[in-house]
């Protein structure tokens, strides 16, 4: 009986969480996919995708959509990662909460908090690895925030030619 009860609130619990993070999510997303939602633009950038009509003057798909590509899928795998910690910790305090005294229970509980604080460990030192790595390539200060072409690499890149930005061109600060 009690093992079913636990079950239940064990279900409960999961089904909340997804209904609580999920519902706002929805309600914004009318026209949007989850990823738009998520990211706040496409996961590949529309230049990428859609047809451009002969004779116009619109960019199609070079060098800068592929980084915002790559940048979009890192933000992505960073946001599922966090969401994924964060249901590891909570099914391990539950665990733990519901272990009652027993050692297995708590041992559980215990070996779900330390795998999902490795894990979220090792992709925060990942993207540390690639900012260093971006830094000593590009000449920046050690300690500081990479930047490609005097734009931050996680961030969107802008497609537009310098000397064409509204308000004129300001690199990014090293």
């Amino acid at each position: 009986m009690a093992k079913k009860i636990k079950i239940l609130f064990l279900t409960t619990l999961i089904v909340n969480f997804f209904i609580i993070t999920l519902l706002p999510i929805a309600t914004v997303a009318k026209e949007k996919s989850w990823v738009e939602t998520v990211l706040g633009q496409p996961l590949i950038p529309d230049a990428c995708t859609k047809k451009i009509a002969p004779g116009t003057t619109q960019e199609g798909c070079g060098l800068t959509q592929v980084f915002q590509t790559i940048i979009n899928f890192s933000q992505l795998i960073l946001a599922l990662t966090g969401s994924a910690a964060l249901l590891m910790f909570t099914y391990g305090g539950v665990l733990w909460i519901l272990a009652a005294g027993k050692q297995e229970m708590i041992q559980q509980g215990k070996s779900a908090i330390i795998a999902a604080a490795i894990g979220l460990t090792i992709v925060l030192a990942a993207w540390m690895i690639v900012n260093f790595t971006i830094v000593v390539l590009t000449g920046g200060e050690v300690g500081g925030t990479g930047t490609i072409f005097n734009q931050f690499w996680y961030k969107e890149q802008n497609t537009v030619a310098p000397q064409d930005m509204p308000g004129g061109y300001e690199p990014a600060p090293q």
